[in-house]
């Protein structure tokens, strides 16, 4: 697996950094991976239902 893909939840932990503002951590939050394969199938089923013109989607992944 590209290691780009790969959410480390360790990393994650003591940043109170939760999107919910509550406080917490967020480590149950989806990965880029996770993120670009339902991307695809919004977009795929969107596209199914205005009569498969076609979609493009771009991502972009820092890793440091």
């Amino acid at each position: 697996m590209n290691v780009a893909l790969q959410v480390y939840p360790e990393n994650l932990l003591n940043k109170k950094n939760s999107p919910t503002g509550d406080g917490s951590d967020a480590v149950n939050q989806p990965g880029l991976k996770e993120m670009t394969l339902k991307a695809i199938e919004v977009l795929h089923n969107k596209d199914k239902k205005q009569g498969n013109k076609g979609f493009f989607l771009m991502y972009v992944s820092s890793y440091c």
